[in-house]
């Protein structure tokens, strides 16, 4: 057994610093987008840094269990971005066909039929999680 299969799964976190404005809650690493998103030239430098880290680093490739995009607001990404960014991903490493990936968004920030775009690219898997998510009336997060 190489020491790449005997060891438990990774998870990993790609982290996209931008919001449409800082919440002030968040002591996250996250800017306000103050120009054009740079989707292209970001994805493009995240898939460049993978591969030169992963060039430096001759041990054996351990399983990815889950992926996590968050910021940030990486649901301000178009679905076409984030699938080729999980393309790149599954070139580089040994993602398991059972991994769980997440997209963190933030309500208010998000339109419905993006959902449906992220699902369409068959690169998310079709379950759904809120960040908060506030009953009009109890006040309360449910």
């Amino acid at each position: 057994m190489s020491l790449g299969s005997s060891l438990p799964p990774l998870a990993l976190y790609v982290h996209f610093p931008w919001c449409v404005r800082k919440c002030p809650y968040c002591d996250f690493n996250s800017h306000s987008l103050r120009d054009a998103l740079p989707e292209a030239a970001y994805i493009e430098a995240l898939r460049a840094d993978l591969v030169a880290q992963l060039a430096q680093d001759a041990t054996p490739r351990r399983e990815i269990g889950s992926i996590f995009f968050g910021g940030g607001t990486p649901s301000l990404f178009s679905p076409a971005s984030l699938a080729g960014l999980l393309d790149a991903l599954r070139i580089e490493l040994p993602i398991a066909a059972s991994a769980e990936i997440t997209l963190e968004a933030n309500p208010g920030t998000i339109e419905r039929g993006r959902f449906t775009d992220y699902r369409a690219a068959e690169h998310f898997p079709r379950r759904r999680h809120a960040q908060s998510v506030f009953t009009r009336g109890a006040g309360a997060a449910a």
